[in-house]
């Protein structure tokens, strides 16, 4: 066969829809097919639906930011210096004059950033310095390994299933346990 036509339940009323099949597959195997193009579509769109609700709400903040910084300029920038430097050209730095960060940062697929520990005594500033109370940590179990700490853009953020399956994936990755199933 080449194609073969039904009927789209999904629509009202139904609508027939006409699908192209490759005669070299059996018709199992263009079902599967179909399937697994479904379902990396669905997964690629909730990947881009947390993309763009994590961008949300960081325009959000810029035009908290922008708000402030229109109603009263020099109170803002105090209050916002932080932000407001990550905007700004980085300057060329000597090596010898950046302080060593106690971990590695990682964005994750959502465009949410972590924290890998870089050893054991960048383990403890990593969780203890640089995360907040409120963000989730990660480290192998029962093995010597790197702490990873999921940054949260906010207090209230609750991250997907997806961004705590990749970060215990690299919480795994940089343990002693990184060949082990």
């Amino acid at each position: 066969m080449k194609h073969i036509t039904v009927e789209n339940m999904h629509t009202h009323p139904p609508e027939t829809i006409d699908i192209p099949l490759d005669s070299a597959l059996t018709p199992q195997q263009n079902v599967e097919s179909y399937y697994k193009k479904h379902r990396k579509g669905k997964e690629g769109l909730e990947l881009l639906q947390r993309r763009l609700e994590v961008t949300r709400h960081e325009i959000d903040q810029w035009r908290t930011i922008a708000q402030a910084l229109e109603s009263d300029f020099e109170s803002a920038r105090q209050r916002y210096q932080e932000e407001l430097s990550s905007l700004l050209p980085k300057e060329k730095v000597r090596t010898a004059e950046v302080a060593r960060l106690p971990y590695r940062e990682h964005t994750l697929s959502t465009g949410l950033t972590i924290f890998i520990g870089r050893d054991g005594s960048d383990n403890d500033r990593t969780t203890f310095e640089f995360a907040k109370p409120y963000e989730l940590w990660f480290h192998a179990q029962q093995c010597p390994g790197s702490h990873v700490v999921m940054k949260f853009p906010n207090k209230s953020f609750v991250p997907s299933k997806r961004e705590i399956e990749e970060t215990a994936a690299i919480a795994a990755f940089h343990s002693k346990a990184t060949t082990d199933s």
